[in-house]
This record gives C-alpha cells, structure tokens and sequence, in this order.
C-alpha cells in the first residue's frame, strides 16, 4: 500500500475511534489539545516517534499522520494490568 492509502485508513480508523470514545464516555484529546500536540511533535521534527497511550490508541494514530511516521509509524498496543 502506498502512503495516501494508508493515511486514508488511518483517517477513517480515527473517526471511528472518535465516535467509539463518545459512545462509551474514553477519555481521548480534545480539538485543542490534539492541535498543541501536533504542533509540539512537528516543530521537534523527529526522526522517530514512541507514543505510549493509556486508552485506545487515539494518539498514537494522530502522530501517525506526521512525517516521522512514514519511516516509522508509532506503535499502538494494548497492555493490561492485574493486581
């Protein structure tokens, strides 16, 4: 797949996270906060990008869009914990 393409499917699995995160009340950026971290992540140009998230992978899919992804895109996993 090419890069337009995979951008088009990160696209649509975003708007689908959004609405998922709606539906049951997921605490995910908001319109601000998501602007503040990707202006933050661009004007840091790097060359590689970690997100470590603690929800649904919301972030990890809007870093994904960045240049920096296209060598590297971050990694979104699911960890959970027990006691």
């Amino acid at each position: 797949m090419g890069r337009t393409t995979d951008m088009a499917m990160i696209a649509d699995l975003r708007k689908e996270l959004e609405r998922e995160a709606e539906e049951e009340n997921i605490p995910i950026l908001r319109r601000a906060e998501r602007k503040l971290l990707l202006e933050a992540a661009a004007a840091a140009d790097p060359k590689k990008i970690l997100e470590v998230g603690t929800a649904i992978g919301y972030s990890a899919l809007l870093l994904a869009e960045l240049p920096a992804a296209a060598s590297s895109p971050p990694c979104a996993e699911s960890v959970s914990y027990t006691h």
